[in-house]
């Protein structure tokens, strides 16, 4: 009973089914991911420091890790809808010098509310006044997410 009480206490409850779509407007379901390593982020295009810190670091790690032939797919899920469309998301990922590979995802403000549910990530969100003039942060969790082939996430 303790041996298997060791192995199961504290493994969190992550992941689950979620469809967001991508920077072209094609639905992207987290079924459609599974069969392949994925690292998952969540974040926000205009974040000014944490997040570009954070991404620049997992696209050395994909490209070392490629290097050792092991592949993963880098996935970005905004938090912030209002501003991080399809043209946004496609400029951030061109023009900030990140791993060529990631997939920027977007959706309704539902749609990442639960996607973030389903991954325990905290996040603000903006006062309407914050929202109308448009210049916000918000303060989010800073944690990747690596999810199995099978679609299980740590």
């Amino acid at each position: 009973r303790q041996a298997n009480w060791q192995r199961t206490a504290g493994k969190p409850d992550l992941g689950g089914p979620w469809e967001l779509e991508d920077a072209d407007g094609r639905k992207v379901a987290s079924s459609d991911l599974h069969g392949q390593w994925v690292l998952i982020y969540f974040g926000f295009t205009k974040c000014p420091d944490i997040c570009p810190q954070e991404l620049h670091k997992v696209s050395d790690v994909l490209t070392s890790l490629e290097g050792q032939g092991q592949r993963i797919l880098p996935v970005f899920i905004t938090i912030d809808p209002e501003r991080d469309d399809g043209p946004r998301l496609k400029r951030y990922f061109k023009d900030a010098g990140l791993h060529p590979r990631f997939i920027g995802l977007t959706g309704s403000a539902d749609q990442l509310r639960a996607a973030c549910r389903k991954y325990r990530v905290y996040y603000t969100r903006p006062t309407p006044e914050e929202r109308q003039a448009g210049d916000y942060l918000i303060d989010h969790s800073i944690i990747s997410y690596l999810v199995s082939p099978d679609g299980v996430a740590s």
